[in-house]
């Protein structure tokens, strides 16, 4: 029998924790049906979808249960009694990661006391709302193909992506926040400006929730900003200039985080990060097994995981989404290719800012597919970027008009 914080403190008990959370669902609902009326959704695909991920939530609390601790479990536990004898220092490291997120939800564990499942039910809120903003940016391109239609649905029941945003994980807040930032650029259409007023906040939660993922964030406006520059002159230089430095001081902040605790300089640090999560991460039933120097075979297994989903209780996960990623592809040559145009209009006119996104993720492919060398681990970790990368897709095929 499994004991711990956590597990004790499973269930709605007291009525103080009863009435929070039937408060946090009414809120919820209401929020989920404005934003069904702003984004024209589909009122059956949306509450189907509610339904779909109570029905993953409830088996992750029970299968927890069962098989032993979940991330979940131990953020839970160190918000609550256990949170004074986590604390071995005062050093930057330690308030990453993890326990960053058992500092946040700290307020809701021991000063509201409410349980793990009233704590997971916030979570699975918050990533239900980045799965309709991902389900909103999709539709605002404006698709005419029932094939380009299946996908979208297909994408958003994906089940890998269900377990990785339902529960307390990293991975809810950051998917949550990415496609939150995607969506107030590209739905909502705010000006550059204004994003990057909205972006401050998020932006850090992603630093100290993953650094590495921060890190990369900052780093993509150096190649964005390159990409903009029609003229070089002494002004936009400086800009170059200062944007740098803000990257190199950025790293080295972050030096001693988790993501950076290796020797040499900027180049080799990140090069001994990826041996590092190369090694460390080949274990377990889906593991690629490869040699460092296959470079090549891990961007394409990063995708698609041929041959690791043949056993195992989640191997129908496995394999769901890779005939997801698969017909992805397909679509190239299910629905016409528009000769590009639409990738001219909307990465270089429409929407200028949307290279930024790509090339975020882009970028956090290469990291996280030369790094991994899981299957399991790198389907928890694409949500940070595969559904841009889907949506770039996705823009080519589609006839998109920007409207005012």
């Amino acid at each position: 029998m499994m004991t711990g914080y956590a597990i004790t403190n499973r269930f709605i008990g007291s009525i103080n924790d009863f009435l929070i959370s039937l408060l946090l669902l009414a809120i919820f609902l209401f929020l989920i049906i404005k934003f069904i009326r702003k984004n024209n959704l589909n009122l059956k695909i949306v509450f189907g979808l509610i339904v779909y991920r109570l029905l993953f939530l409830l088996f992750l609390i029970f299968y927890a249960a069962k098989v032993g601790s979940f991330d979940g479990h131990g953020i839970y536990n160190n918000a609550g009694p256990q949170f004074e004898e986590t604390l071995v220092g005062y050093n930057l490291k330690q308030f990453t990661g993890s326990f960053f997120l058992s500092i946040l939800i700290r307020p809701l564990v021991e000063d509201l006391n409410l349980s793990y499942i009233s704590v997971s039910l916030i979570f699975f809120y918050i990533g239900t709302f980045g799965i309709l903003f991902c389900y909103s940016i999709y539709k605002k391109l404006n698709y005419d193909s029932n094939y380009i239609k299946v996908f979208i649905i297909a994408f958003c029941f994906n089940p890998a992506l269900n377990i990785f945003t339902v529960s307390i994980t990293k991975d809810t807040i950051i998917f949550f926040l990415t496609m939150f930032l995607f969506y107030i650029y590209f739905v909502e259409q705010l000006k550059l400006r204004k994003l990057l007023y909205y972006s401050f906040i998020p932006l850090g939660l992603i630093f100290f929730i993953r650094p590495y993922i921060g890190g990369i964030m900052i780093a993509s406006f150096i190649p964005y900003y390159i990409s903009n520059q029609r003229v070089t002159n002494i002004r936009n230089l400086i800009k170059l200039t200062l944007i740098t430095i803000l990257v190199i001081l950025t790293f080295y902040i972050s030096r001693n985080l988790y993501a950076w605790d290796h020797d040499g300089n900027l180049f080799e640090q990140l090069k001994n990060f990826i041996f590092r999560r190369q090694d460390n991460t080949n274990v377990g039933n889906t593991i690629l097994n490869y040699e460092r120097g296959e470079i090549l075979i891990r961007f394409f297994q990063s995708i698609f995981g041929f041959g690791i989903y043949k056993s195992g209780f989640f191997a129908p996960v496995f394999l769901y989404d890779q005939i997801l990623s698969i017909y992805l592809f397909l679509l190239i040559f299910l629905v016409k290719l528009n000769n590009f145009s639409n990738f001219k209009k909307l990465y270089f006119h429409d929407y200028e800012f949307l290279k930024y996104f790509i090339i975020y993720a882009l970028f956090a492919y290469f990291i996280c597919s030369i790094s991994l060398s899981n299957f399991g681990l790198i389907l928890r970790l694409k949500w940070m970027y595969w559904p841009i990368l889907a949506f770039f897709i996705l823009s080519l095929l589609s006839k998109h008009e920007k409207t005012s």
